[in-house]
């Protein structure tokens, strides 16, 4: 029964089925925005978004940056700590 399935998922992760399926999708979003080079537009795509102001729009809510910002700060502040390290 489809409700059971709702109700187990939200006991399990405190989610709804939606919630649950935004916060994999911007987490996928997050790792392929730092380990590739794919172009925003081919993320958003393969995560499931049609629309890539829409992906936008979802990602920036979800981490407070859009996804070009999300990229470029956080590669500059990994290649700073992997700097530290040497």
């Amino acid at each position: 029964h489809p409700n059971y399935l709702i109700r187990t998922l939200k006991a399990t992760t405190g989610l709804t089925p939606t919630e649950f399926l935004r916060q994999y999708r911007m987490e996928e979003a997050s790792k392929r925005l730092l380990n590739t080079n794919m172009l925003e537009t081919e993320i958003a795509e393969a995560i499931g978004f049609q629309n890539i102001y829409y992906f936008s729009t979802v990602f920036k809510q979800y981490t407070g940056l859009s996804p070009s910002q999300y990229r470029r700060e956080n590669t500059r502040r990994i290649k700073t700590d992997k700097e530290g390290l040497k």
